[in-house]
């Protein structure tokens, strides 16, 4: 089955603090903890895209360390249409054109729509959030549903 791992970015400084909002060092440690929940839970995605924004390129990059810790991930990186006020039908075309699992780290409210959009859910995305989807085969009409949520 394939798999989407959809991830909230970790806490971030405020914008008074440092105006590009890295993360928090709550932040960091928000991740990481998120990030052995995954593994533990089998989670491997082959490509971890991100958004521009520097929050979330600290965050895929806490994740692929926590996922990968003997290698590392073969593709990170920053990929537009996953800003916080993308369409997220870019991203929803993604999913349905990608053949092995991936990961997106993104932001409000860019996250939620596209778990609307895909599994026709309405969750709530706290910082550090990470709801893995499963694709389902049945049916003429593959969909998605949310196999598992984990937070920090």
């Amino acid at each position: 089955m394939m798999r989407i791992y959809l991830v909230r970015h970790g806490d971030a400084v405020s914008d008074q603090v440092n105006a590009r909002r890295p993360l928090s060092p709550e932040g960091r440690r928000q991740v990481e903890r998120v990030a052995e929940k995954a593994r533990q839970a089998g989670a491997s995605p082959r490509h971890i895209f991100h958004s521009p924004k520097l929050r979330a390129r600290e965050t895929a990059e806490i994740l692929a360390r926590g996922l990968f810790p003997n290698a590392p991930c073969e593709d990170l990186r920053a990929i537009a249409g996953i800003a916080p006020d993308d369409d997220p039908a870019s991203a929803a075309e993604l999913a349905e054109v990608m053949v092995e699992d991936f990961m997106i780290v993104g932001h409000l409210p860019h996250l939620p729509r596209l778990v609307g959009m895909l599994a026709g859910q309405s969750l709530s995305f706290s910082t550090a959030t990470m709801v893995c989807l499963e694709r389902l085969e049945q049916g003429a009409t593959p969909g998605w549903c949310v196999k598992w949520i984990t937070t920090p």
